[in-house]
């Protein structure tokens, strides 16, 4: 994470790196056809579909592929949220 955190952009074909770089705001370049993974899709996120003219589209724009508003929420407090629903379920 401290290689992502001081990258420019983070380009990989790995989906769990793409959410880490949607929470810390850092642009990716998603070297797959196709992700099943939403978070940052269109937002910190660019789908190559491993064509060259989309690499070269991110490469000279990717620093306009981060937020500009934070979001309202954090990995930890979801993982929180979710032990609260599932224990009251009991």
């Amino acid at each position: 994470m401290h290689a992502v955190r001081h990258a420019k952009f983070v380009a990989s074909d790995g989906g769990g790196l793409q959410k880490e770089t949607y929470f810390l705001n850092k642009p990716m370049l998603i070297l797959r056809k196709i992700t099943e993974i939403e978070p940052g899709v269109g937002d910190t996120a660019y789908l190559s579909k491993l064509d060259p003219d989309r690499v070269t589209y991110f490469l000279n724009r990717y620093k306009t592929f981060t937020r500009t508003q934070s979001i309202r929420t954090s990995p930890s407090m979801d993982i929180v949220d979710f032990f609260k629903k599932v224990s009251s379920a009991y």
